[in-house]
């Protein structure tokens, strides 16, 4: 997809309003904009850790914190109109029903009461001397919340080899794509699929779009501004205040599927899981400030690339070890990345 297509795909994703009774109906029209290319690939560097993962067929989910771009996934908020929504309600002393109304738009009756009804005046004045460094904190979380998987439609992406794959002492891993998915998914194919998590999981497969700035999500920021207050003054309902939580339908993808126009080369795609990821973190009362915790594990997929391409500039020893790994992860296809006297880069099979 070009500039111009995945423009319209994020214009028609803007303007999705995620009513849950129309939410079929909003997803077939954005499907509609959406022509998926015959393959994807993934640029990797030749690291014990991407072996193992190629040895298995397995494709990790990372949040956007783990990549490499600091804005990736970054969230549009106004910092003053949030301020603004909460001075009158969250940090007014006398507080009454009629303020819930300002809240409506983006979370439930209850929740909202919830969060009104704050009765400690220390912890609201804890709250108010530190709202900028909460701001900031609610921003990453929301860059926490969607796992998702970067891949490129262009197989020759000589960026992505220069970064991604190590100067070209990398490799890079192709993948299918029929009918909107990943050809080579081994989802629920196998018995041990019936123990995992990932199998009834639904998983789908977004162009990246490009646009001038973050995508715009003030209310939505603000109403996980108010779920963390809560999270101080109500640590023992946490979990049911997770579930008050306002859904945020299209909001997240909305959020990680913009990048800035200037990493247009990328042509990225994104496989994404639609369910929330809560990242862990605590409050630290010494310091007040909320700290995230480390993730236990991440959750990944089984997937077999249609082809691996070894990298130009890769050593002859790391070449043996790769097409050794590759043959036993069953992938038959092995092809060399050689650059020709007119530098085009071109790709060859390996014969033995």
């Amino acid at each position: 997809m070009n500039l111009e297509e995945r423009k319209k795909f994020l214009d028609t994703l803007y303007s999705l309003k995620g009513d849950s009774n129309k939410i079929d109906e909003e997803a077939s029209l954005l499907n509609s904009t959406i022509s998926y290319p015959g393959s994807i690939a993934r640029f990797r560097k030749f690291t014990k850790m991407n072996l193992g993962a190629l040895s298995k067929n397995r494709l990790f989910f990372s949040t956007s914190d783990y990549y490499n771009d600091p804005l990736d996934s970054n969230v549009g908020v106004s910092v003053d109109k949030i301020k603004d929504k909460l001075k009158d309600t969250l940090f007014n002393e006398s507080v009454n029903n009629s303020l819930v109304d300002k809240y409506k738009p983006f979370m439930s009756d209850d929740f909202a009461k919830l969060v009104l009804s704050m009765p400690n005046a220390s912890n609201r004045n804890i709250l108010n001397s530190s709202i900028d460094k909460a701001l900031l904190f609610v921003k990453e979380l929301i860059r926490r919340q969607t796992y998702s998987i970067c891949f490129t439609e262009d197989v020759y992406n000589l960026s992505s080899w220069i970064y991604y794959g190590d100067e070209n002492k990398g490799f890079e891993l192709i993948y299918g794509v029929k009918d909107g998915a990943l050809s080579g998914l081994s989802c629920s194919k196998f018995e041990k699929c019936l123990k995992c998590p990932m199998t009834n999981q639904e998983k789908y497969l977004y162009p990246v779009g490009y646009a001038d700035k973050p995508y715009e999500s003030t209310t939505y920021a603000t109403a996980y501004f108010c779920f963390l207050v809560c999270s101080i003054l109500s640590p023992n309902e946490l979990n049911d205040i997770k579930k008050r939580l306002p859904s945020g339908i299209w909001e997240r993808e909305k959020i990680i599927l913009t990048k800035g126009k200037k990493l247009y080369a990328d042509l990225e795609w994104r496989l994404i899981l639609p369910s929330y990821t809560f990242a862990p973190y605590h409050f630290d009362n010494k310091n007040n400030e909320f700290v995230f915790d480390k993730i236990k594990e991440q959750p990944f997929i089984e997937c077999a690339p249609d082809a691996i391409v070894i990298g130009s500039k890769m050593s002859s020893h790391n070449v043996s070890r790769l097409i050794d790994v590759a043959k036993k992860a069953g992938i038959k296809k092995i092809m060399k990345a050689k650059y020709t006297l007119d530098n085009k880069l071109k790709y060859l099979d390996v014969i033995e």
